[in-house]
């Protein structure tokens, strides 16, 4: 009888040792997904943008009202900002957003170290929607309280949640009228189902270097 149950343990053991082993499934790693927005390259759609300026003419134009620009931040630098119309109104299309994922979104302002020192006043108010009449505002800021850094919005999940939204940017002088000319920049928009860039990989802005003014903002 034991010798029939070492037999039959043998048995096992051999076929375990023969028996195929599966793989044991792998967890998916999802790549993060990134939209860049960048006046300086073609295949950013500024239809709607004022002027495309670069830095020096910035600069000069801050030098003229005591202000000191604030560079191009990183990871995106071409020194290229484009410029709300001179009618203060904006509005970019974003499409192909994935669905269930939570998008923020970080704007780079074209802005100034000193802004206490800005002689004028205005107002940009930034708001989003989507095709289903979703609306909301997302943020408000004054030249004198321009931010010195890329600001982080949140967008809200339900309106992201339909894959496509409007970014509306509105521009009004101290009388909360739009503005007659341009007064505010951006260097870039980058959006992402991330919530910090500093984990992921910032790819280069694809497309063709636009031309930009080089003369003083009017």
């Amino acid at each position: 009888m034991r010798k029939r149950f070492l037999l039959f343990l043998t048995c096992c053991f051999i076929a375990a040792s023969w028996a195929p082993v599966r793989p044991q499934p792998q967890a998916q790693l999802t790549e993060p997904h990134i939209i860049i927005i960048n006046p300086g390259f073609s295949d950013a759609s500024f239809d709607e943008w004022g002027d495309l300026i670069g830095s020096a003419a910035i600069y000069r134009w801050g030098r003229s009202h005591n202000l000191y620009m604030r560079l191009d931040a990183q990871p995106i630098v071409d020194n290229i900002a484009g410029y709300i119309s001179p009618e203060g109104a904006l509005s970019i299309t974003v499409s192909g957003l994935k669905r269930g994922s939570y998008y923020t979104m970080w704007i780079d302002f074209v802005a100034f170290n000193n802004p206490e020192s800005v002689s004028f006043s205005s107002l940009l108010r930034i708001f989003i929607k989507n095709d289903f009449y979703l609306y909301r505002e997302l943020a408000a800021f004054s030249l004198e309280d321009a931010p010195s850094e890329p600001v982080k919005i949140p967008i809200p999940f339900e309106l992201s949640e339909a894959g496509k939204i409007y970014i509306l940017f509105e521009g009004y002088d101290a009388g909360k009228t739009f503005r007659s000319k341009a007064m505010w920049g951006i260097w870039d928009i980058i959006i992402a189902d991330v919530d910090d860039l500093k984990s992921v990989t910032i790819p280069r802005p694809e497309g063709k270097k636009m031309q930009y003014k080089i003369d003083i903002l009017r």
